[in-house]
Formats: C-alpha cells, structure tokens, sequence
C-alpha cells in the first residue's frame, strides 16, 4: 500500500491514508462479505500465506523468531506442492475459462505481498472505480518458474499468452476445487470462489 502511494517500505507512517479507505471494494467468500485495500488473492500467493500460516504457528510452538521465507515457499510451491486449479470467471457478466490457473488476484492497487507488482496498470482512484483481475495460465511448472519472478516489478505482462488482464467492478472466480485465498495478507483457508464488487 505504501508503495502504491509513491513511499518505499522504509518511510516512516507520517503520510494520509484517510482518502484511500473510502468506497473500498468488498470480496464475499464462504458466505462472508469483507472489505479490502489492496488485493485478493488466489494461487501461489495465497498458497504462500497458507504455508506462511503454519510455519509460523510450528515456530510459535517451538519458540522460533527467525522470519518466514517466503521465496523457498513460492519456489518450493512452484517447484512441487502448488497445483493450478481450472478456474471460470465472470466479469460484469461476460464468462470466461481459464486451464491451468496459478494466480488470479483481482486488485484494487498496483502492489501486495510486500511489493509484489500483480497490476501494474491498475490505479486504486480510477474514476469508473474498476478493480483489475491478472489471470496468469496455461503453462506447465518450468515455465511458470520461469515467468512468476517478473511478477516483481510487473514485468509480467508482456507474457500475452500466459497473462490475461479484466477490468470491471463485478467479478466472480470460481475454481474447479476449493483453495486458499489471501485478503491482503489474511489466508482464508478453503474456498471454493471469491465475488469481489465495487458497488
């Protein structure tokens, strides 16, 4: 979040957020409608979160500080454990399919997962108040490997056959079989779909 408003990581929390927590987009998923910042996330994002979640409480138990590192996560999770589901979207009632899905967050910034770049050309104060879902699909595990760390600085995108980008203000992401999700950073630990609304 602060990255989207144009402060690094390091600067100290001086600056107005009060414009920015306004009209913010909700996600309902299990039944439960929640409010979000920056993103929404499902694949080896919020696979991260989840395995984040349990290394952490395995840490707590064994009285651990030592932080969580989340790019041997994501590697091994590319690498091994993350299987892609098939997922079906609709986006202000327009159906699409999509095989082979390894992320598919819809966000309201540019950033999450502490300066990750999913949208870069989403901007959270658009004036048709549009929230951005990046498909990344269709592709096997070296090559996903391969393109995920470009997800850094938005260097994705240039991957037209693997990244699909939809803008709209109603959005449904269903997956063949349940996931976990992250709402900016929280892991929800099982779903089925997300239906995220600027309404």
């Amino acid at each position: 979040f602060a990255l989207d408003l144009g402060h690094t990581l390091h600067d100290a929390p001086d600056y107005r957020i009060d414009l920015y927590i306004k009209n913010l987009p909700s996600v309902t998923v299990n039944g439960e409608k929640r409010f979000f910042i920056n993103g929404v996330g499902y694949g080896i994002d919020s696979y991260c979160c989840e395995i984040g979640d349990k290394l952490r409480r395995k840490k707590e138990v064994k009285h651990k500080n030592k932080p969580i590192n989340y790019k041997a996560v994501a590697a091994k999770g590319l690498l091994f454990h993350f299987k892609p589901r098939n997922v079906k979207v609709t986006v202000d009632g327009v159906k699409y399919t999509y095989k082979n899905v390894w992320f598919a967050p819809t966000m309201n910034g540019r950033f999450y997962g502490g300066g990750l770049m999913p949208a870069p050309q989403q901007d959270r104060e658009n004036a048709e108040h549009k929230v951005s879902l990046i498909v990344f699909h269709g592709c096997g595990r070296l090559r996903a490997l391969r393109i995920l760390p470009s997800v850094v600085r938005g260097k994705h995108m240039k991957y037209k056959k693997q990244v699909s980008v939809l803008e709209g203000k109603e959005i449904t992401v269903e997956f063949d079989r349940p996931a976990p999700l992250e709402i900016d950073g929280d892991t929800v630990f099982a779903a089925a779909s997300y239906a995220v609304s600027t309404q």
